[in-house]
């Protein structure tokens, strides 16, 4: 059975980023994309990438990433069990569902607990599905 979207795809370059996620333990894809994207918040995504044409499925955050004190709107995406360079490639991104609503935290500690009960609730949804 497949996961169904009510969301719609778009397709973003990988730019490099702060790679404060890479020293988490959860390095993501930094997308600059032309496309609006009206979402906001942490996703369940399927990521597909031409140049190995093959799907795969990640977290994505959309928002200005307050634990950090930004306040520009950034787009970023685990990809989960893939360890390749993606840099400069342009990548096809489905949310399939939300996980919750960006939010604060008062360390990267825990961001990272906070991504890992993420990535632990988005392959509990995939193995419902699989």
């Amino acid at each position: 059975m497949k996961i169904e979207s009510t969301f719609s795809s778009f397709e973003g370059e990988v730019i490099h980023g702060m790679e404060i996620g890479r020293t988490l333990g959860y390095p993501t894809a930094n997308l600059q994309t032309s496309a609006s994207v009206p979402l906001r918040g942490v996703f369940l995504v399927q990521i597909f990438i031409p140049a190995c044409q093959k799907s795969h499925y990640g977290i994505m955050n959309i928002g200005v990433r307050p634990s950090l004190n930004k306040n520009q709107i950034s787009i970023e995406v685990h990809i989960l069990d893939f360890h390749n360079n993606l840099y400069g490639q342009t990548i096809r991104i489905t949310p399939l569902q939300k996980l919750r609503n960006e939010q604060k935290f008062n360390s990267l500690n825990e961001l990272k607990q906070q991504i890992a009960s993420d990535e632990e609730q988005a392959r509990n949804i995939i193995d419902r599905y699989h």
